[in-house]
């Protein structure tokens, strides 16, 4: 077995941890997390895929932040988080005129700005980080499917029903 197939395998595992430890509101779903976009950016790295790896080292960063502000809520956190989505906004505009001459422009950075924006979104515990989640899941899915990474593709699909369960626990205040 190739050693990117196990890297991906690994990360899908991480990753699939991750969303469901967050739906459950456990704060270790963000170092499961941070671990599945480390996998992951070796994964989109060789297979090629800038904006991709980009949006996992981002997530990885957000990751972290969200480790240490998951269940806080003060001013100092949401302004930091506030600089954080303006980084990320940033981050987000120069993937997308880097990646002009990808034949995937589309999918690529529709895919960056749900899972980088729904990140942001999660640590301030709010549901529609989960919307946005649930969305960038449907397109990584045919995206994922495109690569050739078809762990990562089945993470997505075993992963929805995750953030759908995340949505209705943040919405209904199970999530505080």
């Amino acid at each position: 077995m190739n050693i990117f197939v196990v890297i991906e395998i690994i990360g899908s595992i991480l990753y699939f941890s991750q969303k469901i430890f967050l739906s459950l509101n456990k704060r270790v779903g963000w170092i499961l997390g941070f671990l599945g976009s480390i996998a992951f950016t070796i994964v989109t790295l060789h297979k090629g895929s800038f904006s991709y790896s980009i949006l996992e080292i981002t997530s990885g960063i957000i990751f972290i932040f969200g480790m240490f502000a998951w269940k806080k809520n003060n001013k100092l956190q949401n302004k930091i988080t506030i600089l954080m989505s303006f980084l990320t906004l940033i981050g987000i505009i120069i993937v997308f005129f880097l990646n002009l001459r990808s034949p995937n422009w589309i999918l690529e950075n529709l895919m960056v700005i749900l899972f980088s924006i729904g990140a942001v979104f999660l640590v301030l515990r709010k549901p529609i980080g989960w919307i946005l989640y649930i969305l960038g899941h449907l397109v990584l899915i045919y995206y994922g499917y495109i690569l050739g990474t078809y762990y990562i593709s089945i993470l997505q699909i075993i992963s929805l029903p995750f953030a759908v369960i995340g949505y209705r626990n943040l919405k209904n205040g199970i999530i505080k």
